[in-house]
Protein backbone atom coordinates (compact mmCIF):
# COMPACT_ATOMS: atom_id res chain seq x y z
CA UNK A 1 0.00 0.00 0.00
CA UNK A 2 2.69 2.13 0.97
CA UNK A 3 4.70 1.81 -2.25
CA UNK A 4 1.05 2.00 -4.16
CA UNK A 5 1.07 5.91 -2.52
CA UNK A 6 4.29 6.80 -3.73
CA UNK A 7 3.90 6.20 -7.07
CA UNK A 8 0.42 7.74 -7.33
CA UNK A 9 2.07 10.54 -5.28
CA UNK A 10 5.33 10.79 -8.39
CA UNK A 11 2.55 10.62 -10.99
CA UNK A 12 0.36 13.82 -9.28
CA UNK A 13 3.90 15.33 -9.42
CA UNK A 14 4.71 14.31 -13.19
CA UNK A 15 1.29 15.99 -14.04
CA UNK A 16 1.81 19.48 -12.12
CA UNK A 17 5.53 19.96 -13.94
CA UNK A 18 4.36 18.70 -17.10
CA UNK A 19 0.96 21.17 -16.79
CA UNK A 20 3.47 23.81 -15.81
CA UNK A 21 6.17 23.07 -19.09
CA UNK A 22 2.95 23.15 -21.25
CA UNK A 23 1.35 26.27 -19.85
CA UNK A 24 4.53 27.81 -20.42
CA UNK A 25 5.68 26.40 -24.12
CA UNK A 26 2.32 26.15 -25.96
CA UNK A 27 0.76 28.75 -27.95
CA UNK A 28 -1.13 31.73 -26.43
CA UNK A 29 -4.83 31.40 -26.90
CA UNK A 30 -5.67 33.48 -24.06
CA UNK A 31 -7.84 36.81 -25.07
CA UNK A 32 -4.91 39.96 -25.53
CA UNK A 33 -4.78 43.13 -23.49
CA UNK A 34 -7.91 45.02 -23.72
CA UNK A 35 -5.84 47.80 -24.73
CA UNK A 36 -4.28 46.03 -28.03
CA UNK A 37 -6.85 47.60 -30.36
CA UNK A 38 -6.40 46.33 -34.18
CA UNK A 39 -5.96 49.70 -35.82
CA UNK A 40 -3.20 51.89 -34.55
CA UNK A 41 -3.29 55.16 -34.91
CA UNK A 42 -0.71 56.99 -32.55
CA UNK A 43 -3.18 59.81 -31.53
CA UNK A 44 -3.41 60.72 -34.95
CA UNK A 45 -7.41 61.70 -36.86
CA UNK A 46 -8.71 59.47 -39.46
CA UNK A 47 -9.14 61.85 -42.60
CA UNK A 48 -10.85 59.14 -45.07
CA UNK A 49 -12.11 56.18 -45.41
CA UNK A 50 -13.17 54.03 -48.51
CA UNK A 51 -15.91 51.38 -47.73
CA UNK A 52 -16.14 48.73 -50.57
CA UNK A 53 -19.34 46.43 -50.68
CA UNK A 54 -19.68 43.42 -53.34
CA UNK A 55 -20.83 45.82 -56.56
CA UNK A 56 -20.19 49.21 -54.90
CA UNK A 57 -18.23 51.67 -52.70
CA UNK A 58 -18.44 54.68 -51.14
CA UNK A 59 -15.79 57.56 -50.06
CA UNK A 60 -15.93 59.54 -47.06
CA UNK A 61 -13.71 62.76 -46.47
CA UNK A 62 -12.99 64.57 -43.61
CA UNK A 63 -12.49 68.65 -44.70
CA UNK A 64 -12.21 71.25 -42.00
CA UNK A 65 -13.52 68.77 -39.53
CA UNK A 66 -16.61 68.49 -41.73
CA UNK A 67 -17.42 64.65 -43.50
CA UNK A 68 -18.03 65.08 -46.62
CA UNK A 69 -18.44 62.70 -49.84
CA UNK A 70 -16.13 63.91 -52.82
CA UNK A 71 -17.81 62.27 -55.44
CA UNK A 72 -20.97 64.79 -55.01
CA UNK A 73 -19.18 67.74 -55.14
CA UNK A 74 -18.52 67.42 -51.15
CA UNK A 75 -21.71 67.19 -50.19
CA UNK A 76 -22.24 66.82 -46.55
CA UNK A 77 -22.02 63.49 -44.70
CA UNK A 78 -24.08 62.41 -41.85
CA UNK A 79 -21.64 63.19 -39.60
CA UNK A 80 -22.71 61.53 -36.48
CA UNK A 81 -23.19 58.24 -38.37
CA UNK A 82 -19.62 58.51 -39.34
CA UNK A 83 -18.51 58.93 -35.94
CA UNK A 84 -20.59 55.87 -34.71
CA UNK A 85 -18.33 53.92 -37.58
CA UNK A 86 -15.19 55.35 -36.41
CA UNK A 87 -15.94 54.58 -32.64
CA UNK A 88 -16.85 51.04 -33.77
CA UNK A 89 -13.53 50.63 -36.13
CA UNK A 90 -11.11 52.23 -32.83
CA UNK A 91 -13.06 49.65 -30.39
CA UNK A 92 -11.78 46.87 -32.32
CA UNK A 93 -9.56 44.68 -30.56
CA UNK A 94 -7.54 41.33 -31.44
CA UNK A 95 -8.83 39.18 -28.29
CA UNK A 96 -9.16 35.50 -28.46
CA UNK A 97 -8.93 34.61 -32.56
CA UNK A 98 -12.01 32.81 -34.19
CA UNK A 99 -9.86 30.66 -36.70
CA UNK A 100 -6.48 31.12 -38.06
CA UNK A 101 -6.88 29.32 -40.81
CA UNK A 102 -6.97 30.42 -44.69
CA UNK A 103 -10.31 27.82 -45.04
CA UNK A 104 -11.83 29.81 -42.55
CA UNK A 105 -11.28 33.46 -43.77
CA UNK A 106 -13.18 32.23 -46.59
CA UNK A 107 -16.09 31.15 -44.85
CA UNK A 108 -16.72 33.95 -42.53
CA UNK A 109 -15.94 36.46 -45.80
CA UNK A 110 -13.14 38.42 -44.59
CA UNK A 111 -10.58 37.04 -47.16
CA UNK A 112 -8.62 39.26 -49.26
CA UNK A 113 -11.21 38.47 -52.26
CA UNK A 114 -13.98 37.73 -50.79
CA UNK A 115 -15.64 39.66 -47.87
CA UNK A 116 -19.15 41.70 -47.42
CA UNK A 117 -17.05 44.59 -46.36
CA UNK A 118 -13.42 46.12 -46.96
CA UNK A 119 -12.80 49.47 -45.22
CA UNK A 120 -9.54 51.07 -45.52
CA UNK A 121 -8.66 53.94 -42.83
CA UNK A 122 -6.19 57.02 -43.65
CA UNK A 123 -4.44 59.43 -41.96
CA UNK A 124 -3.67 61.77 -44.12
CA UNK A 125 -2.12 60.61 -47.55
CA UNK A 126 -1.48 56.90 -45.78
CA UNK A 127 -3.56 53.98 -45.44
CA UNK A 128 -3.47 52.82 -41.49
CA UNK A 129 -5.77 50.26 -41.64
CA UNK A 130 -7.32 47.68 -44.51
CA UNK A 131 -10.54 46.08 -42.49
CA UNK A 132 -12.66 43.18 -43.54
CA UNK A 133 -16.15 42.87 -41.82
CA UNK A 134 -17.70 39.68 -42.95
CA UNK A 135 -20.66 37.18 -41.55
CA UNK A 136 -22.20 37.49 -37.89
CA UNK A 137 -22.10 34.85 -36.08
CA UNK A 138 -24.48 35.85 -33.62
CA UNK A 139 -26.41 39.07 -32.94
CA UNK A 140 -24.58 41.99 -32.91
CA UNK A 141 -21.20 40.61 -33.53
CA UNK A 142 -19.38 40.27 -36.49
CA UNK A 143 -16.49 38.65 -38.04
CA UNK A 144 -13.19 40.75 -38.68
CA UNK A 145 -9.95 40.77 -39.92
CA UNK A 146 -7.06 43.19 -40.59
CA UNK A 147 -5.16 42.30 -43.95
CA UNK A 148 -2.00 41.58 -42.57
CA UNK A 149 -3.57 39.43 -39.70
CA UNK A 150 -3.92 35.82 -40.31
CA UNK A 151 -6.53 35.05 -37.45
CA UNK A 152 -10.34 36.07 -37.56
CA UNK A 153 -11.58 37.97 -35.05
CA UNK A 154 -15.18 39.06 -33.42
CA UNK A 155 -16.56 42.52 -33.00
CA UNK A 156 -19.79 44.14 -31.95
CA UNK A 157 -20.82 46.14 -35.17
CA UNK A 158 -22.96 45.20 -37.54
CA UNK A 159 -22.71 45.91 -41.66
CA UNK A 160 -24.96 48.73 -41.23
CA UNK A 161 -22.61 50.43 -39.64
CA UNK A 162 -20.40 50.02 -43.12
CA UNK A 163 -22.71 50.83 -45.83
CA UNK A 164 -21.20 50.84 -49.09
CA UNK A 165 -23.65 53.11 -50.74
CA UNK A 166 -23.54 56.57 -50.96
CA UNK A 167 -27.19 57.32 -50.52
CA UNK A 168 -26.95 55.65 -46.71
CA UNK A 169 -24.02 58.38 -45.59
CA UNK A 170 -26.25 61.36 -46.92
CA UNK A 171 -26.82 64.06 -44.45
CA UNK A 172 -30.32 63.71 -44.98
CA UNK A 173 -31.50 66.65 -42.40
CA UNK A 174 -29.27 69.32 -44.23
CA UNK A 175 -32.18 70.87 -45.88
CA UNK A 176 -34.10 70.89 -42.29
CA UNK A 177 -35.37 74.99 -40.95
CA UNK A 178 -35.90 74.84 -37.09
CA UNK A 179 -39.42 75.53 -36.79
CA UNK A 180 -39.36 78.40 -34.65
CA UNK A 181 -36.84 79.89 -36.91
CA UNK A 182 -40.14 80.37 -39.49
CA UNK A 183 -41.60 83.20 -39.44
CA UNK A 184 -43.52 83.08 -43.15
CA UNK A 185 -45.08 80.42 -45.10
CA UNK A 186 -46.65 81.50 -48.65
CA UNK A 187 -47.48 79.92 -51.51
CA UNK A 188 -47.33 82.30 -54.03
CA UNK A 189 -50.50 83.60 -55.25
CA UNK A 190 -52.35 81.75 -53.10
CA UNK A 191 -51.67 82.84 -49.55
CA UNK A 192 -49.21 83.91 -47.04
CA UNK A 193 -49.23 83.53 -43.93
CA UNK A 194 -46.83 85.56 -41.06
CA UNK A 195 -46.37 84.06 -36.85
CA UNK A 196 -48.11 86.89 -35.17
CA UNK A 197 -45.54 88.11 -32.72
CA UNK A 198 -48.07 89.73 -30.81
CA UNK A 199 -48.86 86.32 -29.77
CA UNK A 200 -49.72 86.04 -25.82
CA UNK A 201 -48.45 83.05 -23.97
CA UNK A 202 -50.56 80.72 -22.18
CA UNK A 203 -49.89 80.11 -18.85
CA UNK A 204 -49.70 76.83 -16.89
CA UNK A 205 -53.28 77.15 -14.40
CA UNK A 206 -50.83 75.48 -10.95
CA UNK A 207 -47.89 77.34 -11.94
CA UNK A 208 -48.26 81.02 -13.21
CA UNK A 209 -44.18 81.10 -13.11
CA UNK A 210 -44.03 78.68 -15.73
CA UNK A 211 -44.89 79.46 -19.32
CA UNK A 212 -47.10 76.94 -20.78
CA UNK A 213 -45.99 75.27 -24.19
CA UNK A 214 -48.10 77.13 -26.67
CA UNK A 215 -48.89 77.15 -30.50
CA UNK A 216 -47.99 80.08 -32.08
CA UNK A 217 -50.62 82.12 -33.80
CA UNK A 218 -50.71 82.73 -37.70
CA UNK A 219 -52.25 85.57 -39.21
CA UNK A 220 -53.51 85.81 -43.01
CA UNK A 221 -51.06 88.49 -44.97
CA UNK A 222 -54.50 88.68 -46.83
CA UNK A 223 -57.92 89.21 -46.22
CA UNK A 224 -60.14 86.80 -44.87
CA UNK A 225 -63.59 85.64 -46.25
CA UNK A 226 -66.53 86.73 -44.91
CA UNK A 227 -66.90 82.84 -43.53
CA UNK A 228 -63.49 81.89 -43.36
CA UNK A 229 -61.45 81.45 -40.07
CA UNK A 230 -57.49 80.12 -40.14
CA UNK A 231 -57.05 76.21 -39.12
CA UNK A 232 -53.79 77.24 -36.79
CA UNK A 233 -53.35 72.87 -36.19
CA UNK A 234 -53.23 72.84 -39.76
CA UNK A 235 -50.79 75.79 -40.26
CA UNK A 236 -48.71 73.70 -37.56
CA UNK A 237 -48.93 70.45 -39.34
CA UNK A 238 -47.74 72.32 -42.48
CA UNK A 239 -44.99 74.10 -40.59
CA UNK A 240 -43.45 70.77 -39.25
CA UNK A 241 -42.93 69.36 -42.30
CA UNK A 242 -41.11 71.97 -43.41
CA UNK A 243 -38.77 71.54 -40.93
CA UNK A 244 -38.42 68.09 -41.00
CA UNK A 245 -37.13 67.43 -44.68
CA UNK A 246 -35.75 64.27 -44.62
CA UNK A 247 -33.95 63.89 -47.93
CA UNK A 248 -33.88 60.40 -50.19
CA UNK A 249 -30.97 61.18 -52.41
CA UNK A 250 -28.99 63.30 -54.34
CA UNK A 251 -29.85 63.93 -57.82
CA UNK A 252 -27.03 65.94 -59.06
CA UNK A 253 -26.88 69.75 -59.78
CA UNK A 254 -28.40 69.77 -63.41
CA UNK A 255 -32.00 69.62 -64.13
CA UNK A 256 -33.51 66.89 -66.11
CA UNK A 257 -36.56 66.87 -68.53
CA UNK A 258 -38.23 64.27 -66.00
CA UNK A 259 -37.54 66.14 -62.76
CA UNK A 260 -41.77 67.57 -63.18
CA UNK A 261 -40.32 70.94 -62.09
CA UNK A 262 -41.28 73.01 -65.67
CA UNK A 263 -45.16 72.91 -64.22
CA UNK A 264 -44.28 72.43 -60.32
CA UNK A 265 -46.71 70.59 -58.11
CA UNK A 266 -45.74 73.54 -55.62
CA UNK A 267 -44.04 76.37 -54.98
CA UNK A 268 -43.58 77.37 -51.58
CA UNK A 269 -41.53 80.21 -49.77
CA UNK A 270 -40.71 80.36 -46.38
CA UNK A 271 -39.41 83.23 -44.60
CA UNK A 272 -36.77 82.99 -41.59
CA UNK A 273 -36.18 85.06 -38.60
CA UNK A 274 -33.07 85.76 -40.09
CA UNK A 275 -34.45 87.76 -43.25
CA UNK A 276 -33.82 84.26 -45.25
CA UNK A 277 -36.39 83.50 -48.26
CA UNK A 278 -36.08 80.00 -49.81
CA UNK A 279 -38.30 79.15 -52.44
CA UNK A 280 -39.42 75.50 -52.58
CA UNK A 281 -40.34 73.81 -55.84
CA UNK A 282 -41.25 70.37 -55.97
CA UNK A 283 -42.04 68.17 -59.02
CA UNK A 284 -43.02 64.74 -59.36
CA UNK A 285 -40.69 62.43 -60.90
CA UNK A 286 -41.63 60.89 -64.03
CA UNK A 287 -41.70 57.12 -64.01
CA UNK A 288 -41.36 57.01 -59.86
CA UNK A 289 -43.18 57.39 -56.78
CA UNK A 290 -40.50 59.76 -55.67
CA UNK A 291 -40.59 63.75 -55.85
CA UNK A 292 -38.05 66.31 -56.75
CA UNK A 293 -37.25 69.00 -54.60
CA UNK A 294 -35.18 72.23 -55.72
CA UNK A 295 -34.47 74.46 -52.78
CA UNK A 296 -33.10 78.05 -53.71
CA UNK A 297 -30.05 78.29 -51.40
CA UNK A 298 -28.81 74.52 -52.85
CA UNK A 299 -27.36 73.82 -56.36
CA UNK A 300 -28.25 70.44 -56.12
CA UNK A 301 -31.79 68.99 -56.72
CA UNK A 302 -32.62 66.41 -54.52
CA UNK A 303 -35.04 63.17 -54.37
CA UNK A 304 -37.80 62.49 -51.85
CA UNK A 305 -39.67 60.03 -50.89
CA UNK A 306 -43.01 60.01 -52.17
CA UNK A 307 -44.99 60.32 -48.37
CA UNK A 308 -42.78 62.68 -47.56
CA UNK A 309 -43.79 64.91 -51.03
CA UNK A 310 -47.34 64.31 -50.64
CA UNK A 311 -47.37 65.21 -47.60
CA UNK A 312 -46.12 68.13 -48.18
CA UNK A 313 -48.64 68.61 -50.96
CA UNK A 314 -51.67 67.90 -48.99
CA UNK A 315 -50.05 70.56 -45.81
CA UNK A 316 -50.00 73.23 -48.28
CA UNK A 317 -53.46 72.71 -49.65
CA UNK A 318 -55.28 76.34 -49.06
CA UNK A 319 -58.55 74.19 -47.95
CA UNK A 320 -56.71 72.50 -45.18
CA UNK A 321 -55.59 75.71 -43.44
CA UNK A 322 -58.43 78.47 -44.53
CA UNK A 323 -62.04 76.53 -42.84
CA UNK A 324 -65.45 77.75 -42.70
CA UNK A 325 -66.25 79.42 -39.82
CA UNK A 326 -67.44 77.78 -36.75
CA UNK A 327 -71.05 78.36 -36.08
CA UNK A 328 -72.25 78.85 -32.47
CA UNK A 329 -73.97 76.07 -30.79
CA UNK A 330 -77.74 76.92 -30.23
CA UNK A 331 -79.59 76.36 -27.10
Amino acid sequence: MRRLIHILAALLIVQVVLAVVLDRAGPDLSPSASDNPMIVLDGKPITRLVIDGIDSQVTLEKKSDHWVIPTINDFSADQDKVAELINKLKSIKRNLPVSTSAASRERFRVADDGFERRIQVFVDASVAADIFLGTAPRSRMIHVRQREDTAVFETQMGLHHASATTQEWLDKALLQVAYPDIRAISVPGVFRLEKDPNAKVDKEADDADQPKAALDRWVSADPLGEDERIEQSSILVLGQKIANIRLKDVLGTTIQSDYGLSTPKLVLQVETSAGQTLIYELGLLQGADDYVLKISNRPEYFALADYSGKGLLDAADRSMIFLPKLKPISN
